[in-house]
């Protein structure tokens, strides 16, 4: 099955440099084409696409001077290619070897996989006690099943596209996994875990992020929307989000329009407030 995978790059060139070698040397070995999506006009990370122009897995490039919505890339990819499979990569994120050979394998298994995806938190924020009520086979492939994966390090199928349509206007990909879920796609993340390292994770590897100053001076937008400001915070807010899409609920109606209605209500009861969005 063959995979196009999307990079969109943003003023991020201390980290470009590490993740987008990375995955095209990935593609190139384990057959899928990179797609990239430059936003802005950094001239290092120009300098950097120039250099891997002649890279064999560097299928198409595209350049947008204003940094836009992550939607008008992701649906760029998904209108112009033929791949099998479509995907992203985030240029904060180093995906391990064997992410895309496996992951193409288990697509090939089944029949109605939407997003599969590669564990973008710590290794040690996958607890298997709590997540065993949500971890299922289905045609042969284990998966801790969730409505909504992670924006990167996901692979989806063509088919889950063509059904579920573009991002639209309004939606986020939270968004638009929750309504290909509703339609029956399966998505989650394949059990044993694969991992991705997320490099804005104060606990991954050469992370970029090791301090409150480096925080505040880069804070991912995640962080920012969160109002978080320290280290603590920050890596506390990850955890949390670890732990939601190992407990969320994997009934459709409760993300329909009345169930959502009646899980707000019931959080006002238990006086547990707004329940906010995952972070990715």
């Amino acid at each position: 099955m063959a995979a196009d995978i999307l990079m969109v790059v943003y003023n991020r060139p201390e980290y470009t440099r590490r993740t987008l070698p990375r995955l095209l040397d990935l593609a190139s070995d384990e057959g899928g084409r990179v797609w990239v999506w430059q936003n802005g006009d950094d001239a290092e990370i120009g300098a950097l696409l120039d250099e891997v122009a002649d890279h064999p897995a560097l299928f198409r490039r595209h350049h947008e001077p204003a940094n836009g919505p992550l939607r008008d890339a992701t649906n760029w990819l998904w209108r112009e290619s033929e791949g099998a499979l479509v995907g992203k990569v985030d240029d904060d994120c180093l995906v391990h070897e064997g992410w895309l050979r496996e992951t193409t394998a288990d697509h090939a298994r089944g029949r109605r996989f939407g997003a599969l995806c590669a564990w973008h938190y710590a290794p040690e924020d996958f607890d298997p006690a709590l997540a065993a009520a949500k971890v299922q086979e289905v045609d042969g492939v284990t998966l801790l099943r969730n409505m909504w994966t992670a924006g990167s390090g996901y692979l989806m199928s063509r088919a889950c596209v063509d059904d579920t349509g573009p991002i639209g206007d309004d939606e986020t990909w939270f968004d638009y996994c929750v309504r290909a879920s509703r339609r029956g796609w399966i998505s989650g993340w394949p059990v044993p875990l694969r991992f991705q390292d997320h490099l804005d994770d104060p606990r991954a590897v050469g992370s970029g992020v090791s301090s409150d100053a480096d925080l505040a001076r880069s804070a991912p937008l995640s962080a920012r929307s969160l109002g978080v400001d320290d280290l603590d915070g920050w890596v506390a807010a990850l955890r949390a989000d670890a732990h939601h899409v190992q407990t969320a609920s994997l009934r459709p109606f409760d993300y329909g329009p009345i169930g959502k209605r009646l899980q707000r209500l019931l959080r006002r009861l238990r006086g547990r407030g707004a329940k906010r969005k995952p972070i990715y």
